[in-house]
């Protein structure tokens, strides 16, 4: 399976980040709130939880497959459009982009068996992209997906949150981590710790596992509505502790990737 890069942080970048999330300052009032919606028999494993594909968020959290055999997570954030990493779309053996029509979503997985299955039609990466240097463009590692529009009146999107997320934010991180393949598990107790390159990036302390590329950090304004914040890409150590890379939904580019058809 595809699994996203560990990636190095420049000292610089290391220090501001760490400054960021040991800062002594007050940190702003997040505007996310605490989560109320648990799956109904959660099972726990280690760090992370094992939900209901049915309820809602993860019904909209799906996997995505292509065809050199890698698999990532994606998340429907409208009625067409799917937002997962740019990464997810690199075959790395051939060093080109997969082609759209062999890249599938599958909504309802679990255990190989799916709700719905899509074929993407085209897709738009960010601005910039390169997957030869990574680590200099990772705000644009995000793809956006056009398939099909579903008739299924019941699958209901995660549309993408308009405004940065805080610092100190509580967020929850749904994906089909390599260690559970065939079922999708979730951190739901991680917080972002902090953002930089214009907050088009996000730092966080959820457990992101092999397969989680381009799965939604999750977020909820308090009135039981919940919003993608941002896309996982990579994980980084710091002080001898992972923390999760994530492109914010305040990236350039793509909130207006989304509104395109």
């Amino acid at each position: 399976m595809r699994s996203w890069p560990l990636l190095p942080l420049s000292a610089a970048l290391v220090a501001a980040v760490i400054s960021t999330a040991a800062s002594a300052q007050p940190a702003p009032t997040s505007n996310y709130t605490s989560f109320e919606a648990a799956p109904a028999k959660p099972v726990q494993l280690g760090y992370r939880t094992r939900v209901d594909i049915g309820v809602y968020p993860w019904s909209s959290v799906g996997k995505i497959y292509n065809s050199t055999g890698g698999a990532c997570t994606g998340s429907l954030i409208g009625k067409n459009k799917v937002l997962t990493a740019a990464h997810c779309m690199f075959n790395a053996r051939t060093r080109h982009f997969i082609r759209p029509e062999r890249i599938h979503f599958l909504l309802g997985y679990e255990g190989g068996r799916y709700r719905s299955h899509f074929i993407v039609a085209h897709y738009e990466i960010g601005p910039g992209y390169d997957a030869a240097a990574v680590t200099k463009v990772q705000a644009s590692d995000w793809a956006v997906l056009t398939i099909p529009t579903s008739g299924d009146d019941k699958i209901q999107p995660i549309y993408l949150a308009n405004d940065p997320v805080l610092k100190n934010a509580p967020v929850m991180l749904p994906g089909f981590a390599q260690d559970h393949a065939f079922a999708m598990t979730v951190d739901t107790h991680c917080h972002v710790v902090g953002t930089y390159e214009g907050s088009s990036l996000m730092l966080s302390d959820c457990v992101a596992l092999h397969g989680d590329s381009g799965a939604p950090i999750i977020a909820t304004d308090g009135t039981g509505n919940f919003h993608v914040v941002g896309v996982q890409s990579a994980i980084v150590r710091i002080g001898g502790i992972y923390k999760s890379i994530a492109v914010a939904s305040t990236s350039p580019g793509l909130l207006d990737a989304v509104d395109r058809r």
